[in-house]
C-alpha cells in the first residue's frame, strides 16, 4: 500500500521562482506536461523534523536533509496513447513509467485538476484503477483554500471481498520560504494532506486510519518541492528535481550485437557534461554502474557501450548524466532480455477445483511456493517434477500466484481456484 501512496505525490521539477505574496497554484504554473523529467529522491527519517504550525510568512529548513542511499527514481511524462492498459483509462492526458513497479502509471491533467487515474502493469495486466480518480491538486490553490474529495481503489489481483476507500482532505495552512541542502525557494505555499484511509472485508471494516502529508509548492515548478509524511511512529519524505535534462540525450538502445549486450544513444550539446555512467540492475530497482563513458567533441553526437559481463537473466540498463557541476542526471531504463529463449510455465487447469500440474520441462529441479493473493504460502516443494500433481481442493476460492525458480531463473504464473 506504501508504494500505491508514493505514486500520488511523483510529480516534479526543481527551479526558483520570483517574489509574490501569499503564492497561487495553477494548472499552468503546477501540472507537469509531457517532456517533463524529474528524478524522485527519498530521504532519511533521522534528517526530518517534525513540521511546524501553519501560517503566513514560514521559515522552513530543511537544509540538513539527507539522502537515502539508492533509494531514487527518475521518471519522464509522456503521452498515454498506445501504451499497455491506456484504454482502462480513457480521461488520461498523461502517463509515466516506474521501472521499481515495472507499471505504468495514467494521469488527469486540466485547467481545474490534476489526478492520479491508476496503472497498470506493463504487459496491461495488474490493474490498479480510482473511480472517479484520485485529486493530487485542484486549480487555483492558495493560502487558506480547502478542498475534500473521495476515491474507491480496485485492483485486478485483489479479491472482490476487499473494499477500499480514500477520503482526502486538502488545506493550504502556510507559505514562505523553504531551505533546501542545493536551493532556497521563496513563495512557496504548503499543503496539508489528511488521508483517511477505509478498508472492508467481506462487508466488515477491517481498517481505519489516518495519514498526514505536508506537500511544497512553487508556482512555476510543475511538481512538489518536497514531500514529508508520517511513517508510524517517525516522519520520512522525498524530493523531486531534475526537470528537463540540461542536455538533448536521446535514440538510447539496448541490443544483442555479436552476443554482447550493446548500449547506443545520441547526445548533443554536451559542453557541461563530463561523461555518462552506465547503470546495470537485474530486478529494475537497484542499479550499480558497471561503466563510464567520456563525452566527445559537439561534431561526434554518437555513443555507445559494450557490457562485457552479460547477464543471464533480464538486465536494465539506464544512464547517469555527469555535469561538470557535479549534478546528476537519468535517462529513462531499458529492458534486454536474455539471449537465450526462457521456457513459460503455467499451471492448469486454470481456473481449477481440486488439482493443478505446472508446465515444467521433464527431468528438471524446480523450486515451487504457491501463495494466495492475501500473502499466505499455501504450498512448497524444493524439488518439484514435472507431472506431478498439486491438490488444491481444501484451499479457499480465490487468487493464487505460483513462484518457480530453476537453473535460468525465476518466473512467477498464476491460476483461480474455484
Amino acid at each position: 500500500m506504501t508504494k500505491i501512496l508514493r505514486y500520488f505525490l511523483c510529480l516534479i521539477c526543481l527551479a526558483h521562482t520570483a517574489a509574490k505574496a501569499q503564492p497561487t497554484l495553477t494548472a499552468a504554473g503546477n501540472s507537469p506536461v509531457i517532456g517533463d523529467s524529474y528524478r524522485q529522491q527519498y530521504l532519511k527519517s533521522s534528517s526530518i523534523t517534525v513540521p511546524t504550525a501553519g501560517g503566513a510568512n514560514q521559515t522552513w529548513n530543511y537544509s540538513n536533509l539527507k539522502d537515502s542511499v539508492g533509494a531514487t527514481e527518475t521518471f519522464t511524462y509522456t503521452s498515454p496513447a498506445g501504451l499497455p492498459g491506456a484504454s482502462n483509462f480513457p480521461n488520461a492526458t498523461l502517463a509515466t513509467f516506474a521501472a521499481s513497479s515495472y507499471s505504468y502509471q495514467y494521469y488527469l491533467s486540466n485547467s481545474s485538476v490534476f489526478a492520479f487515474l491508476g496503472s497498470s502493469g506493463k504487459t496491461s495486466l495488474n490493474i490498479t484503477k480510482f473511480t472517479p480518480q484520485y485529486t493530487n491538486l485542484v486549480y487555483p490553490f492558495t493560502f487558506n483554500s480547502t478542498y475534500t474529495d473521495s476515491s474507491t481503489l480496485t485492483n485486478d489481483s485483489l479479491p472482490p471481498t476487499i473494499d477500499i476507500k480514500y477520503v482526502n482532505t486538502f488545506k493550504a495552512d502556510a507559505y514562505g520560504t523553504l531551505i533546501l541542502p542545493k536551493a532556497t525557494y521563496t513563495n512557496v505555499l504548503r499543503v496539508k494532506l489528511t488521508l483517511h484511509l477505509i478498508q472492508y472485508f467481506n462487508g466488515t471494516l477491517s481498517y481505519d486510519g489516518y495519514f498526514d502529508y505536508y506537500t511544497f509548492y512553487a508556482n512555476g515548478v510543475h511538481s512538489p518541492l518536497l514531500n514529508i509524511y508520517k511513517n508510524g511512529t517517525s516522519w520520512t519524505g522525498l524530493y523531486f528535481s531534475n526537470t528537463n535534462l540540461p542536455l538533448s540525450t536521446h535514440d538510447f538502445r539496448a541490443s544483442w550485437q555479436n552476443q554482447t549486450p550493446t548500449l547506443q544513444w545520441i547526445a548533443e550539446n554536451t559542453t557541461n557534461t563530463t561523461g555518462f555512467n552506465i547503470l546495470k540492475s537485474t530486478d529494475g530497482s537497484r542499479f550499480d554502474k558497471v561503466g563510464f563513458v567520456a563525452t566527445h567533441t559537439e561534431a561526434n553526437t554518437k555513443y555507445s557501450f559494450i557490457d562485457k559481463d552479460p547477464s543471464t537473466d533480464k538486465a536494465y540498463y539506464r544512464l547517469e548524466q555527469v555535469d561538470k557541476n557535479g549534478e546528476l542526471f537519468y535517462s529513462n531504463t531499458l529492458v534486454l532480455e536474455p539471449l537465450y529463449t526462457v521456457a513459460t510455465y503455467k499451471a492448469f487447469p486454470n481456473p481449477a477445483v481440486n488439482q493443478i500440474l505446472l508446465s515444467v520441462p521433464n527431468n528438471s529441479s524446480n523450486a515451487v511456493s504457491i501463495f494466495h493473493v492475501s500473502g499466505k504460502q499455501m504450498y512448497q516443494n524444493p524439488n518439484y517434477q514435472a507431472n506431478h500433481l498439486i491438490d488444491v481442493s481444501s484451499w479457499i476460492n480465490g487468487l493464487y500466484f505460483v513462484r518457480i525458480k530453476t537453473s535460468k531463473g525465476e518466473q512467477v504464473c498464476n491460476f483461480q481456484k474455484l
